[in-house]
């Protein structure tokens, strides 16, 4: 779910904050920011709940092993944001469904700091919280809660084998409503057992196809590009995983739009330059068209039925927005490539706000590191 400014009035209602608070304005302790948060135990790494970032250790091991990366990887917008339905009943189901998957190393989006009821430990979602509950599978756990938003920025890595040197940016081309920041937290993984490292970059970018998101979208590209030089991520071995709000509709020319408004029947055109600057301006693989990597994970049909309580994108069609970009892995490569964490529900999950289909408004892509 991608925050938009016609979704500013619904998104404050849903959450129960006024309009100014959900624009980030006023001291009022009643904002999300100032409730308290119940008490909860931290993974190994991990800060403890009320600290604003989780604490990972600076130095690496020494020697650093460096040989081929054998690693299965994923990204997952979970949708936990109060504009898709049942964050709070969907939670467990996610948390189950990670830990079965098999993964190594997961980033996150959408894991924002929300509340339905502060009374219930139970009804409160935050990093830590979620990294509290998948510990005993991925023991390891980045994320930040810098910035100036209502709801943070959601971004996080949980991994199973050790996690050093936490970076995060707040993007400085950012949402102009101030519910969504948006960011990249990254990190090292170390498997000494297996001989390998990998640089991990967690991030979500700018949502909309207009022009001043577009425009935004390809600036945070490039501060994502500057802190990669800056922490030499441009010259070892790295993964780029994020929802990046921009990529190709597998379908362009099928009506998903007909009714709605005045979307044209085959919706807004999708912006695809984004993604082939990621490979082309800044030098990341895409593996996506070898490995013939099409579908859909933000898919019309099963996100507007997550939308609550109403669609928020109406001319915005199906469109692959959530990508793997590897760079320096030598000899190893992207052996597969996967649509994951799109299973439905059977039957439908009931929430409180109606019934669900889906673990989230967007589906997981797996990417699996291996010497072919």
């Amino acid at each position: 779910m991608r925050a938009p400014r016609l979704a500013l009035g619904i998104l404050a209602a849903a959450t129960g904050l006024s309009a100014t608070a959900a624009c980030g304005g006023g001291d009022d302790d009643t904002t999300i920011d100032a409730r308290p948060r119940p008490d909860a135990s931290g993974p190994i790494d991990a800060a403890p709940p009320d600290a604003s970032g989780s604490v990972l250790p600076e130095d690496l091991p020494t020697p650093l092993p460096s040989g081929p990366v054998t690693a299965s990887t994923m990204t997952f917008n979970v949708g936990l944001i109060p504009t898709v339905k049942g964050r709070t009943q969907r939670l467990p189901e996610i948390i189950e469904a990670v830990e079965a998957s098999g993964v190594d190393i997961v980033c996150f989006q959408e894991v924002f700091e929300t509340y339905d009821d502060t009374t219930d430990p139970a009804s409160f979602i935050d990093p830590p919280t979620v990294a509290a509950e998948l510990a005993d599978v991925y023991p390891y756990a980045a994320w930040d809660w810098g910035g100036t938003s209502s709801l943070k920025n959601g971004v996080m890595i949980v991994s199973k084998v050790p996690l050093y040197r936490r970076r995060f940016v707040r993007f400085t081309m950012n949402d102009g409503n101030q519910i969504v920041d948006r960011a990249v937290v990254t990190a090292t993984a170390v498997d000494e057992d297996a001989g390998w490292h990998l640089n991990v970059m967690c991030a979500h970018l700018q949502a909309g196809l207009d022009t001043a998101n577009t425009t935004a979208r390809r600036d945070q590209l490039r501060e994502i590009d500057e802190l990669a030089e800056a922490e030499g991520y441009n010259d070892g071995p790295s993964i780029l995983l994020a929802d990046f709000n921009a990529g190709p509709d597998p379908d362009p020319l099928d009506e998903e739009c007909p009714g709605q408004g005045s979307c044209p029947a085959t919706c807004s055109a999708v912006d695809t330059q984004t993604i082939d600057m990621v490979a082309d301006t800044y030098g990341w693989t895409d593996w996506a068209e070898g490995l013939g990597f099409t579908p859909c994970t933000y898919c019309k049909a099963e996100a507007d039925a997550m939308a609550y309580p109403l669609a928020l994108f109406p001319c915005e069609g199906s469109q692959r927005i959530d990508h793997c970009f590897t760079r320096n892995l030598g000899t190893a490569e992207v052996v597969t490539m996967d649509r994951v964490m799109d299973e439905p529900f059977s039957p439908a999950l009931p929430t409180s706000q109606g019934d669900v289909a889906h673990l989230s408004d967007h589906f997981a892509v797996r990417c699996e590191i291996a010497v072919p």
